[in-house]
């Protein structure tokens, strides 16, 4: 048996460190980040905190909600609209950055709201695709159990008082999608925030191209100098919030 051993506490060391590897690689993407409030709710927008993501509720009339993402399960986005005295018939629409099961996982709870994503990421939602990132890919295909309405690139979506206007934003995720509502923008794993106020792109090890991701921001910055948009705040889906759109077009302006 002593001759084994060796072998034996080779392969524990191997089984070991195969599980440290992506572990690692996970936790490297929360390094950094601007902390998430526990609590934030301002100008009609409140962020929902679930662990480690954000959703967020965002008034659209009287007695109507509209989500930008649907968060791992509905509890989450339930207890913050219980304490407005809303159940969860009040949300009328979700809109969804990516389909990535953190994201869309709750949206099935939901079931008297429209659904919203981009065209090219309805098939990663509905499960006929396998995300491409290196540690989503470990998951396989999924399909989050619920059916999408497509949103077009720039083209605004009215839900009662609310425009919602949909920036294709491939890169994350191949129909990932950053939504103007208002004066605010969210932007879901497309980006997030730096503890010292930068923006920074999305991590890597969640990211089907990180390259097209970066030209998507670019690119972003410029559509909104374009169109003369002001942005009063910026929200993302792992940290907390930026004021204004200044750390955007830095980071444009340095690539």
């Amino acid at each position: 048996m002593k001759r084994y051993l060796p072998a034996v506490a080779a392969i524990v060391v191997l089984a070991l460190a195969l599980v440290a590897v992506p572990i690692g690689l996970v936790a490297s993407a929360f390094i950094g980040n601007l902390p998430i409030p526990d609590q934030d709710e301002r100008d009609g927008v409140t962020l929902v905190k679930d662990d480690y993501v954000t959703m967020y509720v965002l008034d659209a009339g009287p007695g109507q909600v509209a989500l930008i993402d649907c968060g791992q399960g509905p509890d989450a986005v339930n207890a913050a609209l219980k304490r407005r005295g809303l159940t969860n018939d009040a949300v009328v629409a979700a809109f969804l950055t990516h389909a990535h099961g953190d994201h869309a996982g709750g949206c099935k709870a939901f079931p008297k709201a429209t659904i919203y994503a981009m065209a090219a990421e309805l098939p990663l939602l509905n499960g006929e695709v396998a995300p491409k990132g290196p540690v989503p890919s470990m998951m396989g295909a999924a399909d989050q159990g619920v059916r999408a309405t497509a949103l077009v690139d720039g083209q605004p979506v009215t839900i009662g008082t609310l425009t919602v206007t949909p920036y294709a934003m491939a890169g994350h995720t191949a129909g990932s999608a950053v939504f103007l509502a208002d004066d605010a923008l969210f932007f879901g794993d497309s980006a997030g925030a730096d503890s010292d106020g930068a923006i920074k792109p999305a991590p890597w090890v969640f990211s089907d191209d990180t390259a097209q991701n970066r030209a998507a921001l670019v690119a972003l910055s410029a559509r909104l100098d374009q169109a003369g948009t002001k942005v009063r705040r910026m929200y993302f889906g792992h940290t907390g919030p930026l004021e204004g759109s200044d750390a955007l077009h830095t980071f444009a302006a340095a690539k």
